[in-house]
């Protein structure tokens, strides 16, 4: 036995050591200690997961059920590598949005929603201070084991609890601000775990030393097992896995006492082993206890069995490690309830009473320090009741995992809530009290029943009764170890019923904003954005002083604007970076969900109803989800990679074709990754080339940091080439592309290697491409030859039988022939009309035709084609209309020419009575031709065939016509992106409409006339008709002396030439296009002017109305009829001319 007085000596040295250590790191780690030592005090202040129960109580769990390894080790082990990425990003989450606890992290994730945060450190609270008080015992029963019982003076678990409540608030309490990182505490814990590691490797391998020559009686895992078998070790391996993030304390040393998330995977295999040397030696000092010690307590098998053979020394170790152990979780511990009793209950509570006045200016940093440290006081009051209230029960393995299960109820609100948007507050809420409500019957009723504290008749009766409310046969269904039975019917019941929730009630705006953030894990908030006014630098330092106090107030602010070479001035707007730090600070004091309500009240200077609140936040989480899903979809179809970093060099988002480009394994990338790591990782396997993976790390954050731009090409493992390229973004941050080049690679390997005969391809291709082209222009000019000729060819002979007819019409006097010669005149109209709409229909669709675009006025157009069909209505004694218009469009003349003449055409042919009407009026910047009639119309069954070709809707079988007319028009129109549509009401008429783009610009010139009389006198006016068909002359000076022309028919330029000399005088010259000998129609006519004036009239019949020709027509000002001619057209044409010329003399 050891003397009291030793170790209470021991007990006040070691305290003091601690003390020594934790003021040490205080003082001199402020100037941050090197990378490499503190992230090795990180690594082992993870080992404050080894509590009193891992040093002292595994021993007596594996005595008792015959476990080789503790199963909690194991779920811990297979958590740091099987949830190591979903801790990683909780680390990262909780660096970027300053959490300060637990309760800090899920109320943050579920709308910063306080009163989710105050039930998540209520019920942390009913987590840890049974574990504290289990710390408590475990410290009073080595006390009283080691001693024998004499150690009667004081109440050492009171001394304890006393010792860690000054301990907590001198090196805990002493800064408002939580979030930040404390030095002392952490090397401290980090000494403790050392402690632990060596006394128990020590102990461990005496055991190993001492069993090996020691007969062994073997645990049969019967003794006070509870039924454990095989499901009560899984449910102890899943309890150590899942909560292994979420105890209160581990989250602490976790994620707020971080410095960055990659330190957690440099030490998370240092860990592990830390872990599995603890476990491997249980089963020894488990022996050694069972041979030498096998009346005593065997969850004190580690310090009763040196006890046993005398070794007091060893003995002293062991209780100096099991103090490591229990003061190292009471401390953090208690740090932790602390700070979530203070920012999650107490605060909101002062904030809402008015005891925190917002608006305020006073300093409230001192309240906050009495309240951070009365919770201290009042967890570890707690604990101490709760310790003298169970004092009488035994095992602490059983004691630990009760609490564990209970904390297990926190795993579907931070775990599920990582990747999972749809969950909301009031699920998580709802899940979490029914999971703990089913762990209060499941586990601790049956617990407190045992221990005597409830009637005992409540295991085998029911709660109220009830049979089916049997704590260990809930709803009739049992399991074989009560844990297993509690942790899932809790667990089972907490996903179903946050998940049911979370679907079924409407979130709220802030909700989906926290679940953006999180689930997508870098989209911080901007408190920026959420002010409407401008804030001064000055009010947002007044704000820190008084929550955080003025020495931290002035640190932060000196830290932020050491790089500014400006002085800040108090009276200027706060730019994003002041207003984002006030906000982490204000956060790291009062919790994110009393930060948010403090920035919200100080700076808007108003007090926002809660449901304008989430309706603004409600618009504008829509507005974000939008240009967000719409931001990845459209990158999601771009065929190169994309990512995107932002200033701190985390990763924001990236495309599918840079997931798959670089093999990804599923769920490695999410926001907030570090990008070191994203390079780390592909250095590793070779696709950044040879060298050291660092230096590729440093060599690429380097370029980012400093926002250089760069290009590079990399072969990639695989032989495949990427160019990268990285550009800065304005706001910081940094764009990289990688574009697959390879085949490009390909391409110009393959132009190098042909690069020595390329002088020679490139002649033989020229070559090749100029006798290609040579031969699509003999083509093309073979086609508009042919064309033309078969124009001329086949409209030739119609064309003298057309003017025989008219000639013939004058000179029959009989009623019976007049109606002959009529019929005659109809029917060549009808075989001129249709073999000139196919081949416009040919020509249209053989594409041979050039589209000239070009300011046209519309008022020469509409006259010209007035005199055109003037006779042809006057015939069916139709009146014909136009409206002079004075617009301009921009447009082909020719072809518009072609478009209203087949509509007016068509207007006219099916008019039976009244009136045809055409003009045009401006519709915004367009002009639209209309051309009306007040014919039979078209039935809305046909008005979608009315441009098609041979279709004919009339049901009229004496209306001329083959319906190629609106055929011709409607593809002209769309030659010309021209829309032209039609408006009919059967019986009532029918309106074609066409729209044209309106312009200012000089109009093309119209050869236009105005409307005259086609039956004036031209008797006594010399006309030359020059044309190389025998039968057109002839029926040309027919009609023309009929009309009372003096006519001189000729054949060529040598005849007409002759008469000059013979004292003829022509007053007017008709010539064909297309002569057989010596130079065309207008060729001729410019020599024939050249004998007899430049004044002298002309009229130029043609089947060919090529841009070419009639654009030279118009430059000599010769008038154009096309064939076959009809006569009305031209008589109505000649009188304009003698009109003109009678006027002009």
């Amino acid at each position: 036995m050891l003397s009291s007085w030793v170790l209470i000596i021991t007990t006040l040295v070691y305290f003091g050591l601690l003390f020594g250590i934790a003021r040490w790191a205080d003082r001199h780690f402020r100037s941050r200690p090197n990378p490499r030592i503190r992230r090795i005090i990180y690594g082992l202040a993870l080992a404050v997961y080894c509590t009193s129960w891992s040093f002292y109580g595994t021993a007596g769990q594996a005595s008792a059920n015959g476990w080789l390894f503790p199963p909690t080790y194991i779920g811990v082990i297979a958590a740091l590598f099987i949830l190591g990425r979903p801790i990683e990003k909780m680390i990262s989450i909780s660096e970027r949005q300053n959490i300060a606890s637990i309760a800090d992290f899920i109320a943050s994730r579920y709308g910063k929603s306080q009163g989710l945060g105050a039930v998540v450190a209520v019920l942390t609270l009913a987590v840890a201070v049974p574990y504290i008080a289990l710390q408590l015992k475990a410290i009073s029963a080595s006390l009283d084991i080691a001693s024998g019982g004499l150690v009667s003076l004081v109440d050492t678990s009171f001394l304890v609890t006393v010792i860690m409540g000054i301990f907590a608030i001198v090196f805990a309490a002493q800064r408002v601000e939580t979030a930040g990182h404390n030095d002392g505490l952490m090397l401290a814990i980090a000494f403790d775990s050392l402690i632990k590691i060596i006394i128990f490797t020590v102990v461990g391998i005496t055991a190993v030393l001492i069993i090996k020559d020691v007969p062994l009686s073997l645990p049969t895992g019967e003794g006070g097992a509870k039924g454990a078998g095989m499901a009560g070790y899984l449910s102890s391996v899943v309890l150590g896995g899942i909560t292994f993030a979420i105890l209160p304390r581990q989250f602490h040393i976790l994620a707020v006492e971080s410095h960055r998330s990659s330190d957690f995977r440099a030490m998370r295999l240092w860990f592990a082993f830390y872990l599995l040397i603890m476990g491997v030696l249980v089963w020894p000092i488990m022996l050694w206890g069972r041979s030498v010690a096998a009346g005593s307590d065997a969850d004190f098998y580690a310090l009763a069995a040196p006890l046993a053979e005398g070794r007091s020394v060893m003995a002293l170790a062991v209780y100096v490690g099991g103090l490591a152990a229990s003061t190292g979780m009471i401390l953090v511990s208690t740090v932790a309830l602390a700070v979530m009793i203070s920012n999650n209950v107490v605060t909101p509570l002062l904030l809402r009473t008015r005891a925190i006045q917002t608006g305020g200016k006073g300093d409230v940093t001192r309240l906050l320090r009495i309240v951070r440290r009365a919770s201290i006081a009042i967890v570890l009051a707690l604990a101490f009741g709760y310790h003298r209230l169970v004092d009488g029960f035994d095992g602490l393995a059983d004691s630990g995992l009760l609490a564990m299960t209970l904390a297990a109820q926190f795993a579907p609100a931070a775990f599920i809530g990582l990747y999972w948007k749809k969950g909301n507050s009031r699920g998580a809420l709802a899940g979490m009290i029914a999971g703990a409500l089913i762990w209060a019957i499941t586990l601790l009723l049956p617990s407190l029943a045992r221990t005597g504290i409830l009637d005992a008749g409540l295991l085998s009766e029911g709660l109220f009764g009830l049979s089916w409310l049997q704590p260990e046969a809930l709803f009739g269904v049992s399991f074989s170890h009560s844990v297993t039975h509690g942790l899932v019917w809790s667990l089972g019941v907490n996903i179903a019923v946050y998940m049911w929730v979370s679907m079924t009630t409407k979130e709220r705006g802030i909700d989906r904003i926290q679940a953006e953030t999180f689930v997508s894990s870098d989209a911080p908030s901007n408190p920026e954005r959420s002010f409407r006014r401008a804030t001064r630098l000055g009010d947002l330092r007044q704000l820190v002083e008084r929550f955080v106090g003025e020495a931290a107030a002035r640190d932060a602010f000196a830290g932020y604007f050491s790089s500014h070479t400006k002085v800040p001035d108090d009276r200027e707007p706060a730019d994003a970076g002041v207003i984002a730090m006030t906000d982490r600070l204000l956060s790291g004091a009062l919790g994110v969900a009393s930060a948010r309500v403090v920035m919200n009240a100080v700076l808007r200077g108003i007090s926002m109803d809660m449901g304008d609140a989430v309706s603004i936040i409600d618009e504008a989480a829509d507005v974000f989800r939008f240009n967000r899903d719409l931001l990845q979809a459209s990158m999601n179809t771009v065929p190169i990679g994309v990512s995107v970093v932002d200033s701190n060099l985390h990763l924001v988002a990236w495309n599918k074709s840079y997931e798959e480009m670089f093999a990804y394994p599923e769920g490695y990338l999410y926001e907030g990754r570090p990008v070191t790591e994203l390079i780390r990782y592909n250095s590793e396997r070779g696709e950044c080339g040879e060298g050291v993976p660092e230096d590729h790390v440093r060599k690429r954050v380097k370029f980012m940091s400093e926002g250089s731009a760069y290009v590079i090409q990399r072969p990639r493992p695989d032989g495949r080439v990427v160019e990268i390229t990285g550009r800065p973004m304005s706001g910081g941050g940094f764009v990289t592309s990688y574009a697959d080049i390879t085949e490009l690679k390909k391409v110009e390997r393959a132009l190098r290697v042909a690069n020595e005969t390329l002088e020679a391809r490139v002649e033989e291709r020229t070559k090749e491409l100029a006798e290609a082209k040579t031969r699509a222009e003999q083509i093309e000019r073979a086609k508009t030859r042919f064309f033309a000729a078969i124009s001329h060819d086949v409209l030739q002979p119609l064309n003298a039988a057309k003017l025989f007819t008219a000639s013939l019409e004058t000179r029959v006097q009989d009623v019976q022939g007049a109606q002959i010669v009529s019929y005659l005149g109809k029917s060549l109209d009808n075989v001129g009309a249709l073999l000139e709409n196919v081949l416009d229909l040919s020509r249209i669709e053989a594409g041979g035709e050039t589209v000239t675009l070009s300011p046209v006025s519309l008022d020469g157009v509409f006259s010209s084609l007035a005199i055109e069909f003037g006779e042809m209505a006057t015939q069916k004694g139709l009146a014909l209309r136009y409206v002079p218009p004075s617009l301009t469009v921009y447009t082909d003349s020719r072809d518009l020419r072609r478009i209203i003449q087949n509509l007016i055409s068509n207007a006219i042919k099916y008019t039976r009575t009244g009136r045809v009407l055409f003009g045009a009026r401006r519709v915004g910047g367009s002009v639209r031709i209309e051309v009306r009639d007040t014919g039979i119309g078209i039935s809305k069954d046909n008005l979608n065939k009315v441009f098609r070709e041979f279709q004919r809707i009339s049901p009229h079988s004496d209306i001329e016509g083959l319906g190629l007319g609106l055929a011709i028009s409607e593809r002209l129109a769309r030659r010309l992106k021209h829309p032209i549509d039609v408006q009919s009401e059967p019986g009532s008429g029918s309106t074609f409409r066409l729209t044209l783009p309106r312009c200012e610009g000089e109009a093309e010139p119209v050869n236009a006339l105005p409307v005259q009389k086609t039956d004036a006198d031209i008797s006594g006016f010399q006309i030359l008709c020059v044309d190389n068909d025998k039968a057109v002359r002839d029926a040309m000076c027919a009609l023309l002396g009929d009309w009372g022309g003096l006519v001189r028919c000729v054949s060529n330029q040598q005849e007409a030439l002759a008469l000059h000399g013979k004292g003829f005088a022509p007053d007017l010259m008709i010539v064909d296009y297309h002569l057989d000998d010596g130079p065309n129609g207008l060729a001729l006519a410019r020599d024939l002017r050249a004998q007899w004036g430049e004044n002298l009239p002309g009229i130029l019949i043609t089947a060919d109305d090529s841009v070419e020709v009639l654009g030279e027509a118009r430059a000599n000002r010769i008038r154009v009829l096309r064939k076959p001619v009809r006569a009305a057209a031209l008589r109505a044409l000649i009188a304009g001319l003698t009109r003109q010329m009678l006027m002009r003399n």
